[in-house]
Formats: structure tokens, sequence, C-alpha cells
């Protein structure tokens, strides 16, 4: 994980144990459809991870 980002690719706080964040917030860019839709994708993707 680079230094300057705040979560990983598996959604994980960096410098952090045990902890996962699915929030926009660390969206590189918003998607162009509903920023719901995007936030709700991600947060399946979590489920998928736990």
């Amino acid at each position: 994980m680079d230094e300057r980002e705040g979560v990983d690719p598996q959604l994980r706080v960096g410098g952090l144990r045990r902890l996962r964040v699915v929030d926009p917030s660390f969206f590189p860019a918003m998607p162009s459809i509903s920023p719901m839709v995007a936030v709700l994708m991600a947060a399946e993707r979590a489920v998928d991870l736990i």
C-alpha cells in the first residue's frame, strides 16, 4: 500500500489493524452514475472481503 493512500484495495485503513472503511471519500474519482449506486457497489465488495 502506498503511504499516501488511506485505504488499500481490500478496504483496510493504513496503519490500523482490523479496520475497513466503505465510504465514497476514498474514491479516486466519483463515477458518472448516481453516487448512491457507487457506494452500494463498494459496500457489496466489502461484504465479499469480510
